[in-house]
């Protein structure tokens, strides 16, 4: 904290050199304290305060701002303004008057000075800082009204009546708006007009309220599934237990698991000893393909279904998570031949299966070769123990014509025979699949043509592809079967 006006005694000086009106300097002799020390500007502060030619008509207050030495025991004071000697004592740059050389010059108490002083019957503005020792701080003896502006002062005796004390000494006048704010960390209340937490008053609701009946209001528990399944009817805080609407639907409708390729099929919540229907479908073969160029006759069976098996069991007898397999259809084939003849077997099905328990085969091969008939059809899948129904055969041929797939009930039914001849006689026709009645998947269309064949793919669950054949008498001959379709399985809990 610096201090910016500091008082000097000296004897009077004179100046060395004359100042003309206006100067903003004034070169003095010998500018020394009374013990004769020289006079730095350090010894003023800010400002220094003077007089020109005391008592004379030629009398000029002056401030100076800066002093330098010259060496020669001279000194120049820079900054100089003259200061009107009355209210309002400004200041303006520059000597008002001349002043010859030699004129008397001293340090004085000048109006420019005096108006640096705090007067306590003027309205005063600090410009630094003042520091109390304690206890001397400032006072109010009086005070007064309560203040009005953000910039006031507080007394003490206005803070004292309106401060919330932490011990709790002083009561509130008023009532205390939190603004949407919480009063956080409260005791529970022991006295009448004591303010409640929200705990306190949660335990009193749930501890004042008696258990619902038939005939009375009152609390209840969510019961949990597990309580559902084992039929209890109160829950641990001994109230009576509900369900919710969402717990009825989901409890009191059976749970379908579908799945049409691999996965993991997840105990659902169930009473104990409820049945569980296991359907499983084999995927169904692919269609054989033949190609031929010349004198040629081609015959080409229809993939196989795929198979089905049904179990029932008690979910009490499954694991929490079993996997599941989906097997997958018999890729088609495809051959090509511009001479000779070109003929490719079907794939057979992938078999579906529902954890090491249970299985559904993939429909079999299909079979393709040069004659006019074949010793038999393709060979259906099978499925395993319990309820199954073996896949629909697919179709081989009879006489000059292809023969439409094996129809079915549950398994994938046969993909459709055929039979080409190179000159076109009779002529091939597309032959139909065979059907299923209830859940398999059907079996798809052969094609037979003297230019290009292409089989249609057996649908889901299980149904094999259609055969295809295409033979000719010169060029180029192309033939794609049908793939079969993929296997699924479907589990169903009642519940």
């Amino acid at each position: 904290m610096a201090d910016n006006i500091k008082l000097v005694q000296s004897q009077e000086f004179r100046l060395a050199i004359g100042a003309n009106t206006g100067a903003t300097s004034i070169r003095v002799s010998n500018l020394k304290d009374v013990d004769g020390n020289a006079l730095a500007m350090t010894d003023f502060g800010t400002k220094g305060f003077g007089t020109l030619e005391p008592n004379t008509s030629r009398e000029e207050a002056i401030v100076f701002t800066g002093i330098t030495d010259n060496s020669d025991t001279t000194y120049t004071l820079t900054g100089v303004s003259n200061v009107i000697t009355k209210a309002p004592y400004t200041e303006s740059s520059g000597t008002t008057k001349t002043h010859t050389g030699g004129a008397v010059f001293i340090i004085s108490d000048n109006p420019g000075l005096l108006t640096t002083f705090a007067n306590k019957d003027n309205d005063e503005t600090i410009n630094q800082t003042w520091t109390y020792s304690v206890p001397n701080y400032p006072k109010i003896d009086t005070p007064g009204t309560p203040p009005t502006d953000d910039a006031q002062f507080i007394p003490k005796k206005y803070a004292d009546d309106n401060k919330i004390d932490k011990d709790g000494t002083l009561a509130m006048a008023a009532d205390l708006n939190m603004g949407t704010n919480k009063i956080v960390s409260v005791v529970d209340p022991t006295s009448n007009q004591d303010a409640a937490t929200k705990k306190y008053a949660d335990d009193l609701a749930i501890a004042g309220a008696p258990n619902a009946s038939e005939t009375v209001k009152g609390i209840v528990e969510k019961a949990t599934d597990a309580e559902v399944i084992a039929g209890t009817e109160t829950g641990s805080t001994g109230a009576l237990l509900f369900l919710t609407p969402t717990q009825l639907q989901a409890l009191g409708s059976n749970n379908v698991q579908t799945f049409t390729s691999s996965g993991t099929w997840s105990k659902p919540t169930a009473p104990a000893g409820s049945n569980v229907l296991i359907e499983i479908w084999g995927a169904g073969g692919s269609g054989a393909s033949g190609s031929g160029v010349g004198n040629e006759i081609i015959v080409a069976q229809g993939g196989a279904g795929g198979g089905y098996a049904s179990f029932n069991v008690s979910i009490d007898s499954l694991s929490a998570s079993e996997t599941v397999t989906i097997g997958s259809g018999g890729a088609a084939v495809t051959t090509s031949t511009s001479s000779g003849n070109n003929m490719i077997v079907g794939n057979a099905g992938g078999s579906s299966t529902f954890g090491s328990y249970f299985t559904a085969n993939g429909g079999g091969t299909a079979v393709v070769s040069l004659g006019t008939s074949l010793a038999a059809n393709s060979t259906g899948g099978t499925g395993n123990t319990i309820i199954n129904e073996t896949g629909a055969n697919g179709g081989g041929s009879a006489g000059a014509v292809g023969v439409a797939g094996s129809n079915s009930t549950f398994a994938g039914a046969g993909g459709a025979g055929q039979l080409v001849d190179h000159d076109g006689s009779p002529a091939p026709t597309s032959v139909a699949g065979g059907t299923a009645s209830l859940s398999g998947g059907n079996g798809g269309a052969s094609d037979g043509d003297t230019t290009d064949a292409t089989g249609t793919a057996g649908s889901v669950p299980g149904g094999g592809g259609g055969s295809a054949v295409a033979n000719k008498s010169s060029g180029t001959a192309n033939a794609v079967s049908g793939a079969g379709g993929s296997g699924k399985v479907v589990v169903t809990v009642f519940r």
